[in-house]
This record gives structure tokens, C-alpha cells and sequence, in this order.
């Protein structure tokens, strides 16, 4: 068993014939313990988010060629938004997917989308990897990302990137919603979500994560 920890890099063992732990479990610790602070600086916004808006809140990083939910404020459970912490969802499919592959420098993003298996979701699903890297680009530009029926028929999110002390992009929070419910405050919620993001990120450069 011992063994089998040290060669996956679990544990390590010392010239005293003592074990540690490897350098992967420190890394998942840390990875562990810094999304949980990033979640506790967080709990005021999305509070704050969801009682302007009414409406369901995620806080989401980036893992692999995926999007893993941090934090979750559900108001109604929607599509395949999945209310609960550590559920993941495609990153081409939505606006957080989006927005944080667009923080990224150009090298490392096409290097995740050219991973990246494409399939038709919803009407409005983006299936072609080059025009997805065309919009990708182009959203490093914009201070949020919108997405309307890509992951389902009724839903569309809007989705702002946080960023650490060092200017570095490190989680989104996102507004997920009704399209038909919400047509005539698209505005407003976009609004709500920067002035919160920005008071989040204000908060955020103060800290060191």
C-alpha cells in the first residue's frame, strides 16, 4: 500500500525509511485551503447577489476542461446547472467557462480547447473549435461574458471574473437564469453583477490568497 502511495507521488519517503506526505496531497491541501478561503471572502457578495436579483448564484474555477462549482445560492434549480458544491459542467457550454479561459494567456487556453470535446447541447451551443477560440479572444477584452441557450432551452448566465492581489484571474461569479423571466432586466442584472464583482475584487487585491 505504502508503495503504491510513494509511486503515485501521495507520499515520500525519507533516508530514515520515515514517510511524508508527496508533494500531490500537499498541493491538493493547498488547492483546498485556498478555495475555501476564496469561498469564505465570497459569502457576502453572493448574498448580496441574490437577494438584488433573486436569482441563482455560482462561484466557479476552472479544472481541467471543466468548471467545478466552489460556492452554490440555487433559487430554483435550472437545466443541468447542478446545485451543489463540486458539481462541473463542460467549459464551452456557459459564460464561466468563458470568461476564466479568457483570463488565460492565448498558449494555455487553446491548449485546453483543442482538448476540448465539442458536442450540440442547445440551439445555441458553440461546436466548432476555432470559432469558439474567436469568441474566447474576443472576451478577453469585456468585463463579463453572457451566454443564452447553450446549456438548455430556458436558461441563459452571466459570468465576471475575480482576481487576486497580483492581478490574476482566479475564480468567476456568475448569475444563472430564465431567459423568458428575466427578458426586460438582462441590464440590470448585468449591472448588479459587476458593481458586486467589483467590490469583491476590491476586497481581493487587499489579500493575499
Amino acid at each position: 500500500m505504502l508503495y503504491s502511495l510513494q509511486y503515485r507521488g501521495f507520499v515520500e519517503k525519507s533516508a530514515y525509511g520515515t514517510y511524508r506526505l508527496g508533494e500531490k496531497l500537499k498541493n491538493f491541501s493547498q488547492t483546498v485551503e485556498l478555495r475555501q478561503k476564496l469561498v469564505d471572502l465570497s459569502s457576502e457578495t453572493i448574498s448580496s447577489l441574490f437577494y438584488k436579483t433573486g436569482e441563482n448564484i455560482t462561484l466557479a474555477q476552472i479544472d481541467g476542461e471543466k468548471i467545478v462549482f466552489l460556492a452554490v445560492k440555487m433559487a430554483k434549480e435550472q437545466g443541468n446547472i447542478k446545485g451543489r458544491i463540486g458539481a462541473t459542467l463542460d467549459l464551452y457550454t456557459n459564460s464561466a467557462g468563458k470568461i476564466l479561459l479568457s483570463r488565460m494567456n492565448k498558449k494555455s487556453r487553446n491548449a485546453i480547447i483543442n482538448e476540448l470535446d465539442f458536442k450540440k447541447i442547445c440551439v445555441n451551443t458553440v461546436t466548432d473549435k476555432e470559432t469558439f477560440k474567436k469568441q474566447i479572444n474576443d472576451l478577453s477584452k469585456e468585463k463579463y461574458a453572457i451566454c443564452y441557450q447553450e446549456a438548455n432551452l430556458d436558461g441563459a448566465d452571466i459570468s465576471a471574473p475575480l482576481y487576486d492581489q497580483n492581478g490574476s484571474c482566479i475564480a468567476c461569479i456568475s448569475l444563472v437564469f430564465n431567459i423568458e423571466k428575466n427578458r426586460n432586466r438582462i441590464q440590470y442584472l448585468i449591472d448588479v453583477l459587476l458593481e458586486e464583482s467589483d467590490k469583491l475584487n476590491s476586497k481581493l487585491a487587499q489579500i493575499d490568497l
